[in-house]
């Protein structure tokens, strides 16, 4: 009989085992999915200026706004051309800070 209850608990060992270490590893898995996600969201991997685009560098006092109004020609809505320009610089946000370059896209 205690041959059998010795069987018994090492078999629940066992499960319990591979339950901590498949929870350990999903937790592993996700927390280096959301470091991933983080990283693409900053916007630092930003693909360099192509073709008929133009970098900028912000000087002081300068706002998304009014460089979108020095790069547009009259038949373009400017907060249409801030949006391009977040877009492509990755940008969530409209602050900028002097010194930033930014690509403003054609």
């Amino acid at each position: 009989m205690k041959k059998s209850v010795y069987y018994g608990l090492r078999n629940v060992w066992t499960s319990r085992s591979i339950k901590v270490t498949a929870s350990v590893l999903l937790m592993a898995l996700l927390l280096t999915s959301f470091l991933m996600l983080g990283v693409t969201a900053t916007g630092t991997d930003v693909a360099p200026p192509m073709g008929s685009e133009q970098v900028v560098t912000v000087a002081n006092g300068d706002t998304l706004w009014a460089i979108a109004g020095r790069v547009s020609d009259d038949s373009e809505d400017t907060g249409y051309i801030v949006f391009k320009i977040k877009q492509r610089n990755g940008l969530t946000s409209s602050t900028i800070h002097p010194g930033q370059q930014l690509i403003v896209p054609e």
